[in-house]
C-alpha cells in the first residue's frame, strides 16, 4: 500500500528535480558499499573488541550503528527505488549512471547471499 504514494512522489520528482533525486540516489547508493565494508573491517579488525583498533572511537560506532546497519537492511528498498528510478527517466546517460548505482548495491548483497549459502546447515 505505501509504494504507491511513494511512486508518485518518485514520479513527480522526476518531472520537476530529477538532478537533485539523482544525487540523493547516488549518495545513498554510496553508503552502501561503504557500510559494508566498514562493518567487516569492524569484524575482522580482531578478536577482542576492546584490543580493536577502532575501541575508542565512539563516532564510529555512532555511525555504524545509525547509518551502517541501517543502510544494509534497506539495501534490497533501494535497489527497488534505484530500479523505478531507471525505468522513469529515459537519458542514456542517467540510466546508465542508475544501472550502476544497482550494481554498487546488488554487489554486496550478492557476496552476503554466496557467503550464507556456503555456510554449513544444521
Amino acid at each position: 500500500m505505501a509504494l504507491v504514494p511513494n511512486w508518485f512522489l518518485m514520479k513527480l520528482l522526476v518531472e520537476k528535480a530529477p538532478r537533485p533525486l539523482l544525487a540523493a540516489i547516488l549518495v545513498i547508493a554510496a553508503t552502501g558499499p561503504l557500510s559494508w565494508l566498514a562493518v567487516i573491517y569492524l569484524l575482522s579488525s580482531s578478536p577482542d573488541p576492546s584490543a580493536s583498533a577502532l575501541a575508542g572511537s565512539r563516532v564510529l560506532g555512532l555511525l555504524i550503528a545509525f547509518v551502517a546497519i541501517p543502510r544494509m537492511v534497506f539495501g534490497p528498498i533501494m535497489i527497488v527505488v534505484e530500479g523505478a528510478a531507471f525505468f522513469m527517466i529515459h537519458e542514456r546517460l542517467t540510466r546508465a549512471v542508475l544501472a550502476v548505482a544497482v550494481l554498487m548495491d546488488l554487489v554486496p548483497l550478492g557476496l552476503y547471499a554466496l557467503h550464507v549459502a556456503r555456510m554449513p546447515h544444521y
